[in-house]
């Protein structure tokens, strides 16, 4: 079943819920208005159940209208908005939550109210509209949401219902502010940029309070130069590109309290700034700049095939070399106190190995692996 707004031309249509629960199995669609009449659903302090929504947007000056105040808007598939933007609303007028599961797109009008909420909760992958008015953004849907445009948002929520959601930027930025936050919960996934285009998208910009999960992932993935925020402390941080090689610059000074990871084609460049990360290291494009690298987590995996040439690798707390990995260093290997390097894999040294004795820093070679030093003079320096 579906519940139809015609074209109301002079005369209103209205339907307030108060705070009673309508639930249509189908769509409820609008069919804009040619005259001054609107056509509204207020759901009020109330809850919607529908299928769908189509909001369409008259020519004249009559709206299409929902109007939802603290209560639920509760939809499993899309809400479109169609016609003009102008007369196509939704509109709050409280803390209310609209919940919808296929997509929410561009081309209406978006009127919010602090601590209301736009929560794309679906199960399959959904698209999210370009609105500069989003109060609080909520992602809860593994299968991933793709923004259709640039978008402003009070506070961003990604996987505060369920871990592991995924929001895609796509192309575009997301716009904070000061007064609102960001927070990226367990195992969730924060897409910037296409691997097919050369849009420089950014780490979301103007939020006062930013707190990722040490399980969270960001990834900076365009196809060109990106800068890597330094305002937030990151849980696992991965950098990906296209076809073309392309630079990832170290906008300040970074922490990864979790895994980081540079793939091929990738050039991680530290500039003169310092990046320690707390996890796993995996290299597989180029690390350089004259900024320090820092890996400070204890028992974590050195791995991948790539080059160093940052101005100092410093290694805290043990580690080991995996037994697939083929790295060469420019640059110093330095080795802290009561630290114990495991090198199980292939390690290249153009440079020194710096802090090993006999007994509290100690570089071990396992079986099967190799350490070609090329600078035989300053061997263990």
């Amino acid at each position: 079943y579906a519940i139809v707004f015609n074209d109301p031309a002079a005369v209103a249509n209205a339907v307030n819920l108060g705070t009673f629960t309508l639930t249509v199995s189908g769509s409820v669609v609008f069919n804009g208005s040619s005259g001054a009449g609107d056509s509204a659903l207020t759901v009020g302090d109330g809850t919607l159940n529908a299928g769908a929504v189509t909001i369409n947007g008259g020519a004249s000056t009559g709206n299409s209208l929902v109007s939802i105040s603290t209560g639920i808007a509760n939809i499993t598939s899309s809400i479109r908005f169609i016609g003009a933007a102008t007369t196509a609303r939704l509109t709050f007028t409280g803390a209310g939550i609209v919940n919808v599961g296929g997509n929410f797109t561009s081309g209406g009008t978006l009127a919010t109210f602090a601590g209301s909420a736009i929560n794309f909760n679906g199960t399959s992958a959904q698209s999210a509209g370009s609105y500069t008015t989003y109060d609080v953004f909520k992602v809860n849907n593994q299968a991933g949401v793709t923004l259709l445009g640039a978008i402003t948002v009070n506070t961003l929520r990604i996987g505060d219902i369920t871990p592991s959601s995924v929001l895609n930027s796509g192309t575009f930025n997301i716009t904070g502010n000061a007064g609102g936050a960001m927070t990226m919960s367990a195992g969730s996934i924060l897409y910037l940029g296409e691997t097919t285009s050369a849009t420089a998208v950014a780490f979301p910009s103007a939020f006062a309070n930013i707190t990722l999960d040490s399980t969270s992932t960001v990834v900076y993935r365009a196809n060109v130069t990106q800068t890597i925020s330094g305002a937030p402390a990151y849980g696992n941080l991965t950098l990906l590109t296209g076809a073309a090689a392309s630079t990832k610059a170290l906008g300040a000074a970074v922490t990864v309290n979790g895994n980081l990871t540079i793939n091929p084609n990738v050039v991680l460049a530290n500039a003169s700034r310092t990046i320690t990360v707390a996890g796993n290291y995996t290299n597989n494009g180029t690390h350089n700049g004259i900024g320090a690298k820092i890996l400070s987590g204890a028992g974590a995996t050195i791995d991948g095939t790539g080059s160093i040439a940052v101005s100092s690798f410093i290694l805290t707390n043990n580690k080991t070399v995996l037994s697939l990995a083929n790295l060469t260093f420019a640059v110093p290997i330095s080795v802290s106190a009561a630290t114990t390097v495991t090198n199980s894999g292939t390690i290249t040294s153009n440079s020194t190995l710096n802090g090993v004795d006999a007994t509290t820093s100690r570089w071990v070679q396992g079986a099967g692996s190799t350490l070609n030093y090329n600078n035989a003079a300053a061997l263990m320096a």
